[in-house]
């Protein structure tokens, strides 16, 4: 019977693989794990919560700054609108494109 690790550590000669049994917990057959404490719920009402929820942007913020985060959460920080995408002026001498963006009239 082939077994499947629990987890697999390492790579190549160095990996090891570790079994329920090398933990000193029992293998449970895939077949006969209980889901039950997984929640089914219509997609409308999922998203409806989401906005009770961290989203990974807002959990990386708040892992960064909790003080921070907290204050844009109330309002006391304004949002600033930022270019994702800044483009810079070509030199004039040159004809060549110096941005990855639409090229620039001189």
């Amino acid at each position: 019977m082939n077994r499947i690790p629990l987890v697999s550590i390492g790579q190549g000669d160095f990996r090891r693989d570790y079994h329920p049994e090398d933990l000193g917990m029992k293998a449970t057959p895939v077949d006969s794990l209980n889901l039950r404490f997984l929640i089914r719920e219509p997609a409308d009402v999922y998203h409806a919560k989401s906005a009770e929820h961290l989203t990974s942007h807002a959990l990386s913020e708040f892992r960064r700054c909790p003080l921070l985060y907290r204050k844009r959460e109330m309002g006391l920080v304004p949002e600033r609108d930022t270019t994702a995408y800044v483009t810079r002026a070509k030199p004039a001498s040159t004809g060549f494109r110096t941005t990855r963006g639409p090229a620039l009239s001189t």
